[in-house]
């Protein structure tokens, strides 16, 4: 298999009288893999899909907003429980 300009080797378990070890290029790689379209990728991850400072990100206000209705259930069940002491 090359992938990124690297050639690797790729091994499959089989058995003795139907192994076969030799290298394949992509075209036969992806015939043997039933013509599933596949993108060979290099060994360096892809560029981020959104810029890190994007501000669309609500995720901790959400966590914020939570974390204060938990607190103010909490406040009025210790304020009109139905325990006392």
């Amino acid at each position: 298999m090359v992938s990124g300009g690297k050639r690797f080797p790729v091994a499959v378990n089989l058995p003795a009288d139907e192994s076969d070890i030799r290298a394949l290029d992509t075209p036969a790689l992806k015939s043997a893999i039933g013509d599933a379209d596949v993108d060979m990728l290099d060994d360096a991850l892809p560029p981020p899909a959104v810029d890190a400072s994007d501000q669309t990100d609500f995720g901790w206000t959400i966590m914020l907003a939570v974390l204060a209705i938990a607190g103010i259930e909490c406040l009025l069940a210790m304020r009109f429980g139905h325990y006392r002491k």
